[in-house]
């Protein structure tokens, strides 16, 4: 038996252990549906590990009726109650309590956002947290927000970015106009590149969602906050690629002296706070307050202050969580801190491995692949992986998913050919950043589980880079459609 097979075999083993302990929990809930839950502990207990392509498939399908069981919860109270609901009747989350609304827009998660806070309070800071319905709706929220915490007029506030996301681009420019923000291009040369002026807001994402996945050295940041020339007044950032960013280390060092008064710390909880179920749409906001500091038009700015104002917006706008989504998430494996860490944790270690390997497949159709862990640089994680063609032409990358989609159908694996990335399985997609530019961006998302569709994956891959060229598999491959990227 190959020393991959013995990998899987004892990957498998730990998802089966996984799926049992979160089974297991919902169990402990005393909800009403215990029943369901036990059944299905059962089931996954009774897995025959054997047959690793077969306990593959049973541990995935059981993954998929805990999010089924999950999300039912959600629909009960879809079903009993109005969205405007009777005042009489009481709406209780499975394990957390009463959930108290006028109507649906006004609901509160603050049971969950006891949950969600990334960190504990460092001396000299406070500390709220958020929850949104959605990561860009809270990335969105945010940016408001952060104009108020900086007292000044939202047209006047100077902005810079360290990011790449397309659509926080595009957040940007609806926000403040194509011009009316920075784009930088080194953290280190930040007051070079605005020509002088002190930002209001810097917006940083400590990976770069770009065709490089840049990082963001912790050093060159700290150095560049507590500059008096480039120290702003509002620090955002967006860890949803970076769920290591250090986080404590980074409020340590703002404590000692100098830096922005305020802290705003994004991410997108929709897969690694929800072991890659995606349960539901959930955006998460980190407030960091220095203590006593200004701000706020003027006034004295702490954690409670900024975030009712955040959370103003948040209703005013809608864009809070529903009432299906928090009864849905009130699970005790959900967004728990520790279940989150051991699920990103292995995420990004696969995908640090699956790197490695695929270094060693460049020179063919593959020219060069991109993570963080292949340059050893501090905080060098990210939870996918980015092959560049050697061809960026659509037909090229059409012509890719149609021969991975075929080869992996052959070897009955499950990888999906779909978006995102911090699954508990892994898939693959071509990413057009802007359809204007025409331009592929291929990526691997390897997810937190082994196993032998991982390894068929690998097989694959390891097959079609042998091909010199595009022209080459077309050769190959004369019956191949291109699958139509738009």
């Amino acid at each position: 038996m190959s020393t991959r097979t013995h990998e899987g075999l004892f990957d498998l083993a730990l998802e089966r252990e996984l799926l049992d302990e979160m089974t297991s929990s919902a169990i402990s809930q005393a909800h009403d549906d215990t029943s369901m839950w036990a059944e299905l502990r059962d089931r996954v207990r009774r897995t025959d590990m054997t047959e690793p392509a077969r306990a593959e498939k049973e541990l995935d399908g059981a993954a998929m009726a805990i999010r089924s069981l999950l999300l039912r919860r959600g629909h009960e109270m879809e079903l009993s109650h109005l969205r405007s609901a009777d005042l009489r009747a009481e709406r209780r989350l499975p394990e957390s309590g009463s959930l108290t609304q006028a109507y649906e827009r006004s609901a509160g998660s603050s049971q969950l956002e006891s949950r969600l806070g990334s960190c504990d309070s460092e001396d000299g800071w406070t500390h709220r947290c958020a929850a949104f319905s959605s990561g860009m709706a809270a990335l969105a929220q945010t940016l408001m927000t952060a104009r108020y915490a900086s007292g000044v007029p939202g047209g006047d506030a100077v902005i810079a970015t360290w990011s790449s996301y397309f659509e926080t681009d595009a957040l940007l420019a609806l926000q403040h106009g194509e011009r009316g923000f920075v784009r930088l291009q080194d953290i280190a040369s930040i007051a070079a590149e605005l020509g002088g002026r002190r930002p209001d807001i810097l917006l940083v994402e400590p990976v770069r969602y770009n065709w490089e996945l840049d990082v963001t050295e912790p050093s060159a940041l700290v150095a560049a906050l507590r500059d008096p020339r480039t120290s702003p007044t509002v620090l955002v950032i967006d860890k949803t690629l970076s769920p290591t960013w250090p986080t404590r280390a980074l409020m340590r060092a703002l404590s000692a002296g100098g830096g922005p008064q305020v802290v705003f710390e994004v991410r997108s909880g929709l897969k690694l706070d929800q072991q890659g179920l995606e349960i539901a749409n959930l955006g998460v906001v980190d407030v960091f307050v220095r203590g006593g500091g200004g701000g706020g038009g003027g006034g004295e700015a702490n954690a409670d202050r900024v975030t009712d104002m955040l959370l103003l917006s948040r209703t005013t706008t809608g864009t809070g969580l529903s009432r299906a989504a928090l009864v849905s998430l009130d699970a005790p494996f959900l967004l728990d801190r520790s279940w989150r860490e051991r699920h990103s944790g292995a995420v990004l270690m696969q995908n640090a491995w699956f790197a490695n390997m695929a270094a060693d497949l460049e020179g063919g159709i593959i020219q060069e692949v991109v993570h963080p862990s292949l340059r050893g640089e501090p905080g060098g994680h990210a939870p996918f992986v980015v092959m560049k063609l050697a061809t960026d032409d659509l037909g090229d990358h059409g012509l890719l998913l149609a021969a991975m989609r075929e080869l992996l159908g052959e070897k009955d694996a499950a990888v999906a050919h779909g978006s995102s990335f911090g699954f508990r399985g892994t898939r693959y997609e071509t990413i057009i950043p802007r359809a204007a530019d025409a331009v592929g961006l291929f990526k691997v998302a390897v997810g937190s589980r082994s196993g032998p569709s991982l390894g068929a994956l690998v097989d694959v891959m390891r097959h079609l880079s042998a091909f010199p060229s595009f022209a080459a598999m077309r050769r190959a491959m004369p019956s191949l459609k291109e699958v139509v990227l738009t």
